[in-house]
């Protein structure tokens, strides 16, 4: 699946973790505490995340992330289009609501079945807020 447009826009930073599959590219990452480049596959439901990962790398090897814009987003379960965002424990895109997150992520743009790609606008979210898309 193409991207309707450009990629949004990218970050660089590093994996704190294997990322080295299919599985876990595309999926929600948080930035690690502490240490400024590390991100890991988000791992805390409804939480904020840094971006969308967009390799598949090693531990400790550089890693592109969609830190707003275009993106595809991996999701846990079956979606149409149109669907706010959050993140579940483990980094797929999950139908955002107000019981399940304290933030959305962004507006999937295609509809797509469990575990696979679909196309999304990622916008970076404020705790406890719903972001504007």
């Amino acid at each position: 699946m193409e991207l309707r447009g450009s990629l949004g826009h990218t970050a660089t930073f590093v994996a704190s973790g294997d990322m080295n599959t299919d599985a876990l590219q595309f999926r929600f990452v948080s930035q690690a505490a502490g240490v400024n480049e590390d991100v890991f596959i988000s791992n805390t439901s409804g939480t904020a995340a840094v971006g969308v990962n967009q390799d598949k790398k090693l531990d400790n090897q550089h890693i592109q992330v969609v830190i707003d814009g275009l993106t595809k987003i991996r999701l846990a379960s079956s979606l149409g289009a149109g669907i706010w965002l959050a993140t579940n424990g483990a980094g797929y895109g999950v139908q955002y609501t107000v019981s399940s997150a304290s933030v959305t992520l962004g507006r999937l743009i295609t509809g797509a079945t469990s575990g696979t790609p679909g196309e999304m606008i990622f916008r970076p979210a404020i705790v406890g807020s719903v972001s504007v898309v």
